[in-house]
């Protein structure tokens, strides 16, 4: 097949007749009008999608679009024909390139099958209208095999659509992979195993990144799989150093357990005395107590003062943000249900779920560290839990989320509040 625009190398008088062309010509002739159900604005966004999905150029994506302007929607009603009449200088003057450029479009377009020519008896196009807006008589850019291929188009939008949604789940799944092998690094820094923490958590964070630019679901698999196989190396020499490190602690208990045989009597006579002092005379006691300026409080005038209660960290097992439960944040956030790693619902797990969810979200690590620092981790995971649930109405999750830090330091952030809200709402 001959490029598109080979026919401008040639005299003028007789357009080149390919088989794209003329089904086009067949598309346009047999145009009957758009279903009811189906307008000229669905046409046309359904052509820019597909067209970008099928890779042609976006100067002939933007010709056609402009070809679409220029006809109202009374043109694709039943008995009528979308013709539209723009001259080259017209285009020319609208596009400021070239008339070169300009015919190379219109053979491009004709190519690709997006248009056909009705062309008038001297080839210029022309054309006039009613006074209801309908054409009276038309000659240029036919515009109808873009309404016959709308399921065609609309094909191709959906299959782009599931290749997205593909796309999104494995960068969700090597952002999961990624934040993995992070914890395996920190967990085997924790308990002393000898390792370049520095160099696999570079080489971690680049497999990421770049796995991250890809642009689908074949380009992204192998660094996604490369990540699992450092978690489940990083995963096997962890656990080589707890089996060592419990037979270590084992033998110790046996050795400690063997010494306390042998000085067993010793401890007998030890207990004896300690028994004996302890059937010493309270007087006795007190006496001696008071020698040494000892006196314990229970035999003070004045009983001592209990201590006082202290109030409960954020991250403390019991806090509760007032009284919301875990199980209120996974009634209004589903994407904290995603990462659940047991039916166990407890702040641990919320936290860790709530870690994974703000990367989901766009939110950045410094903010969710800043957060953690200001709030507490419990309450940073609760903050991210309400702007998982209005994720539709905020613009900047990582903005939303520092903003929330900053009223907290001022107290006037009411995360309760807002859970109860949001909870009626999902009720």
């Amino acid at each position: 097949m001959e490029s598109p625009g080979s026919f401008l190398s040639k005299p003028s008088g007789h357009r080149r007749r390919s088989v794209a062309v003329s089904e086009a010509e067949s598309m346009a002739e047999g145009f009957k009008g758009l279903p009811a159900s189906v307008t000229k604005n669905v046409v046309s966004r359904a052509f820019s999608e597909a067209a970008d999905a099928l890779g042609v150029p976006g100067s002939v994506i933007r010709f056609v679009e402009y070809l679409l302007e220029h006809s109202p929607p009374s043109d694709w009603e039943k008995g009528q024909r979308p013709i539209v009449w723009p001259t080259n200088h017209r285009i020319q003057l609208r596009f400021g390139v070239s008339k070169a450029t300009v015919c190379r479009w219109i053979a491009e377009a004709l190519e690709y099958g997006f248009i056909s020519m009705k062309d008038s008896p001297n080839r210029h196009r022309r054309g006039w209208r009613r006074k209801d807006g309908r054409i009276g008589e038309a000659y240029g850019f036919d515009l109808s095999p873009l309404a016959v291929r709308h399921a065609e188009f609309a094909t191709i939008v959906e299959h782009r659509q599931a290749r997205a949604y593909e796309l999104r789940k494995a960068i969700r799944a090597l952002g999961q992979a990624y934040g993995s092998v992070i914890g395996a690094i920190h967990e085997g820094h924790r308990i002393g195993l000898k390792a370049d923490w520095e160099a696999l958590f570079e080489e971690a964070r680049e497999i990421y990144h770049r796995g991250r630019r890809t642009m689908s679901v074949e380009e992204l698999t192998p660094f996604l799989n490369a990540l699992q196989l450092r978690k489940a190396d990083l995963d096997a020499r962890i656990a080589d150093s707890e089996s060592t490190r419990s037979k270590r602690l084992r033998l110790n208990h046996e050795t400690q357990y063997t010494t306390t045989n042998e000085n067993q009597s010793s401890k007998e006579e030890y207990n004896r005395r300690r028994r004996s002092k302890d059937r010493q005379p309270a007087a006795d006691k007190k006496r001696a107590h008071a020698r040494h300026g000892r006196v314990p409080a229970w035999q003070r005038h004045e009983p001592a003062a209990a201590p006082e209660p202290q109030a409960p960290s954020p991250d403390s097992s019991t806090w509760t943000a007032g009284s919301v439960k875990p199980a209120d944040l996974l009634a209004i956030s589903p994407g904290l249900n995603k990462y659940l790693v047991d039916e166990d619902a407890s702040w641990t797990n919320i936290v860790e779920a709530a870690f994974y969810l703000r990367s989901d979200l766009g939110i950045s690590q410094d903010a969710w560290v800043r957060a953690c620092q200001v709030l507490g981790r419990q309450q940073a995971a609760v903050a991210v839990a309400v702007i998982d649930a209005k994720s539709e109405q905020i613009e900047s999750p990582g903005g939303y989320l520092r903003a929330m830090t900053d009223r907290a330091k001022t107290g006037e952030l009411r995360l309760a509040a807002s859970i109860y809200g949001l909870k009626g709402q999902y009720s």
